[in-house]
Parts: C-alpha cells; sequence; structure tokens
C-alpha cells in the first residue's frame, strides 16, 4: 500500500517529506503539521505536532474525544478504491471461506489442464494410415544379429564369437571290434619297425652328390637333415631304446656287499675317544644312520625322533682300552 498523509491523504514523494507528529506518531505532510506545542511524552518540551494533538494539548480536550476523532472522507474514498483494484471481487466467490476459495481455484486449474484435445477426423486418421503403409520397412534382422546387438548392449562376448565344444560322434564299435583294431594298428607298427631294420642307416655313400659346391652343401644339409628325422622317429617308436636287464646274483651280491659295509661298524682309529659326541658322558652305543658317531643311552633317545629310530641302526660299543685314561 503506497504511504500518504494522514491528514489531506496526498502522496508522499521526493517533493512531499513524511513527517511524524511526536504526540500520535501518525505520518503527516508539512503543511499538516504546521502546530507547534509541548508534548508530555518529550519532556514537556517543543514540538512538531498535527492540528487534532494541538487541540488537544492547548484546550484540554479529553481522550474521548480525541479518539471519537475519524479520518477525512477523502481518504477515506481513496483507500476504499485501492482496496477494490487489489482484490476485484468475483461472483462465484462471494460468500465463500478462504479454504474454498482455494479449493475452487484448485478446480478450475484443473479443468483448463484436463481440456479434451481436438480429436482427430476419419480424413486424417485414413491418411495417417496410408503414409505408414507407403513407408519402406527394412529386412528383419535374424536372430543372431539381434543376440549380437544385445551382447554389444550389455558389453559382453556375443555368443558366436564364444568357442564351441567339439562334438564327437559316439563310438558304435562292439569290444571284438576295437580289440581287432587295436591288434591292426600295431601290426601295422611292427611292421614299419620291420622295414627299418631292414633298411639299416643311410649313410652318406648312398647319396649321389651332384658336381657343383652349391649342390653339394645343399645336399649334405638335406642329407643330414633326413639323419636327424631318422633319429628323432626311431627315438619316439622305442626302436632305439636299450633292453634293461635284470641284474643277475652276482650284481646282486656286489649290491649287498656296500650296505653291509655301510651297516658294519667301522674300525676304531686309536684317537677316537670313548665319549658321547653331546654329553661326554661314556659312550655305549654306536649309530650307523649318523656316520657312526658315540651316543650315550639317554642322548640317542632324546637325539633321535620315532622315524630315526626305527631307520637307524645301533650296535653295542665297547672301547678296546677300558681301563685306560683320556
Amino acid at each position: 500500500m503506497e504511504s500518504r498523509c494522514y491528514g489531506c491523504a496526498v502522496k508522499f514523494s521526493l517533493f512531499k517529506k513524511e513527517n511524524g507528529c511526536k504526540n500520535c506518531g501518525r505520518a503527516f505532510c508539512s503543511g499538516c503539521l504546521s502546530f507547534s506545542a509541548a508534548v508530555p511524552r518529550a519532556g514537556n518540551t517543543q514540538q512538531k505536532v498535527c492540528k487534532q494533538c494541538y487541540e488537544v494539548l492547548t484546550r484540554g480536550s479529553t481522550p474521548a474525544n480525541a479518539s471519537k476523532w475519524s479520518p477525512p472522507q477523502n481518504y477515506k474514498k481513496r483507500m476504499a478504491a485501492l482496496e477494490a483494484k487489489q482484490k476485484p471481487s468475483t461472483p462465484r466467490s462471494k460468500g465463500l471461506t478462504h479454504q474454498d476459495q482455494v479449493i475452487a481455484e484448485r478446480l478450475a486449474r484443473l479443468r483448463q489442464e484436463n481440456k479434451p484435445k481436438s480429436v482427430p477426423s476419419q480424413a486424417e486418421i485414413e491418411a495417417r494410415l496410408a503414409a505408414l503403409r507407403d513407408e519402406p520397412q527394412g529386412s528383419v534382422p535374424s536372430t543372431q544379429e539381434m543376440e549380437a546387438r544385445l551382447a554389444a548392449l550389455q558389453g559382453r562376448v556375443p555368443p558366436s564369437w564364444t568357442p564351441q565344444p567339439a562334438y564327437q560322434t559316439p563310438d558304435t564299435r562292439t569290444e571284438a571290434q576295437q580289440a581287432q583294431d587295436l591288434l591292426t594298428q600295431l601290426t601295422a607298427e611292427v611292421a614299419i619297425d620291420d622295414s627299418w631294420e631292414q633298411r639299416g642307416p643311410v649313410t652318406l655313400q648312398d647319396c649321389h652328390l651332384p658336381d657343383s659346391d652349391d649342390d653339394e652343401e645343399t645336399a649334405i644339409q638335406r642329407v643330414v637333415q633326413q639323419l636327424t628325422e631318422e633319429a628323432t622317429l626311431d627315438e619316439a617308436s622305442g626302436f632305439n631304446i636299450p633292453v634293461e636287464t635284470t641284474p643277475g646274483p652276482q650284481a646282486q651280491s656286489c649290491k649287498a656287499e656296500p650296505e653291509a659295509q655301510a651297516l658294519a661298524p667301522k674300525p676304531e682309529a686309536d684317537e677316537e675317544l670313548p665319549w658321547c659326541c653331546i654329553c661326554n658322558e661314556d659312550a655305549t652305543l654306536r649309530c650307523a644312520g649318523c656316520d657312526g658317531d658315540l651316543y650315550c643311552v639317554r642322548c640317542f633317545r632324546e637325539g633321535h625322533d620315532a622315524f630315526d629310530l626305527k631307520e637307524h641302526q645301533t650296535s653295542a660299543y665297547h672301547p678296546r682300552h677300558a681301563g685306560r685314561e683320556y
């Protein structure tokens, strides 16, 4: 709302300054605020007051008479016109509460938003159908193409690129036929080995070398390559693998002798001390599995676990010179 003078209802502007009455506090222009009187609120000092306050302060009128005073008619008319402009009255909203008015406004907005669109006519529908029929339709993609597109969208390998397991036809042969085929294959392999034995090794003398030097080197390389391939083939077929011979009784006896020598107690040297190698007590055992070291009974049990006690062979130890001092 615009600010106006309380006395003459003039609008305040750059040239019409707003001034306040020191007694009642209302806003007046300089023309309406031309009176001066002692104001009790301001410590009975001379202040600028309006006409009504001047009469009350100078003539001693009662506050009841002052409360009966009302603004001028011109001011009331202007204020009524201003309120009418700001709040235009609608015939539908008369007699409705504030909540009912809000609901009525929402209903009006919904009616405007939900207005039915224009329905196409029969001619427009037929024209659209004809246009759709005349449009060229592309070829329908195959199942593999659709799977490849779907795999590309999902970021995985298409099914067509994944390796497929090799299909092996089931063996319909009977056991007798399989055994016969296996024997035939072995017979063919033995025949190939016999042919190689009868042929004998290939030498350089069997090859006819040319006269020129270049051809001679080429022929030598060819022969060497042929010999290498033949040796590789012989090794693969097991032709040149030596047969393992079973050891005879003499070989077994020769093999048993070193074992017996290892298990037999070592001849004691003159400088060998008859003490335990751990605690320096008198030795009573000699362990063949520990290179013939001497132990007492307690140290032998503590220094060997259950596996060593079973595997290591011991023998009683008797010093040669029992009464000798060391």
